[in-house]
């Protein structure tokens, strides 16, 4: 469907809250892999060389962080504060990461890595302390991935300017930030180079509900290198994207079973 449809990039959320997609085991203090993490993330690569899809991997998200420990049907949620808390289980989990690095980092089915959504969501950590674990993140990745790319995904332009245009942000190959048509939301009329800063800015996520081909003009318009757009009300793929557009690029949702994507310019 991809394919079929010129979409070549795919934001995919690997680890998520450390739960959805089952790739962590917890056993005491203890952190491993799952037995089939490594095959599932073989599988992928596979499947998006055989498309010609490029990958741009989320590896974890706010909600490992926003105090919820269950779903609205009473299933468990992966919530994990000891891992931003507690330093012993932390290097446990970034020896982890820069395993799946290596192994993974510099594959040529990456675009580049996501290493955190949405962090200014998290509500159960000092957002000083989760920012520390984000810059472990990010040079863990360039350490184990030399001329691999990084980017995070911030929750809108606002906080892009507020947390990660600074030292921070100059660790970032992507800067990246959110926008929904919503009131409040900061708008994408507002040029990319008013961030002051010397390097790509992608919208990584827009909201559906919106006209594909008026945003990406306008993103283009205003400086910005692309921009990925929420799946439809059924979960599929925007159609009908203008020629003018393509090729155009995809992001899937909370785990690679979702099936649920987004487009990029």
């Amino acid at each position: 469907q991809f394919k079929a449809n010129g979409i070549n990039a795919v934001r995919i959320f690997l680890f998520g809250d450390l739960k959805i997609g089952g790739s962590f085991l917890f056993e005491g203090n203890e952190i491993k892999f799952h037995p089939n993490t490594y095959k599932d993330m073989d599988t992928l690569l596979e499947v998006a060389k055989k498309y010609g899809i490029k990958l741009i991997p989320a590896l974890f998200d706010f909600q490992m962080l926003d105090g919820k420990t269950q779903d609205e049907k009473g299933q468990p949620l992966g919530e994990h504060p000891e891992l931003i808390t507690d330093e012993a289980r932390q290097v446990k989990l970034l020896n982890l990461v820069a395993e799946f690095m290596r192994r993974y980092g510099n594959d040529r089915a990456i675009f580049a890595w996501d290493v955190f959504n949405e962090p200014e969501n998290a509500k159960v950590v000092e957002f000083a302390k989760l920012q520390e674990f984000i810059v472990k993140l990010i040079d863990l990745v360039h350490q184990n991935a030399p001329g691999a790319k990084v980017t995070l995904g911030s929750l809108n332009r606002d906080t892009l300017v507020m947390f990660w245009t600074d030292s921070i942000g100059n660790r970032l190959d992507i800067l990246q930030f959110h926008w929904f048509n919503r009131e409040g939301n900061p708008l994408l009329v507002y040029p990319a180079n008013y961030l002051g800063v010397d390097k790509p800015v992608i919208v990584g996520e827009i909201g559906p509900g919106v006209d594909i081909k008026s945003i990406l003009d306008t993103i283009r318009k205003n400086g910005y290198s692309g921009g990925l757009f929420w799946q439809d009300e059924d979960g599929n793929v925007p159609m009908n994207i203008p020629p003018a557009v393509n090729p155009a690029a995809a992001s899937t949702s909370k785990k690679i079973s979702d099936n649920k994507a987004k487009v990029i310019e």
